[in-house]
């Protein structure tokens, strides 16, 4: 995560405690999950960014919540900036959990509600 979005973050909802770094393993901050990712931003056919194993390490922290903690996939709500991401995401959470929500970070205004307990 960038640098100073995650200080504002970690400001306005952990009250300074959420730290980030490149070297950091994958930790649970309350909802918040850092796990950091190397990969490589592409373009999907309509332009849009998409990275792959950003969306891999999505697809692996929904399974974990779904076996480890018995959270129904239809409570989780995945957001993204990227339509390119989102479509990723999509089809292959559409084999693996359907039921989760995948939106980018626009449309979860309108669409989300109050009834994701995950996002």
């Amino acid at each position: 995560m960038n640098g100073r979005l995650a200080e504002v973050v970690s400001n306005e909802f952990y009250e300074g405690r959420l730290s980030s770094a490149d070297d950091v393993p994958p930790t649970l901050v309350g909802h918040f999950r850092y796990e950091p990712v190397n990969g490589v931003v592409q373009q999907d056919r309509f332009h849009s960014r998409l990275n792959q194993e950003e969306g891999y390490a999505v697809l692996r922290i929904i399974d974990e919540l779904r076996r480890f903690y018995g959270v129904d996939p239809a409570t989780v709500t995945v957001l993204s900036p990227y339509r390119g991401q989102v479509s990723w995401i999509s089809s292959q959470l559409a084999r693996s959990n359907p039921g989760v929500r995948v939106h980018t970070i626009d449309v979860s205004r309108s669409v989300l509600g109050s009834d994701s307990k995950l996002t």
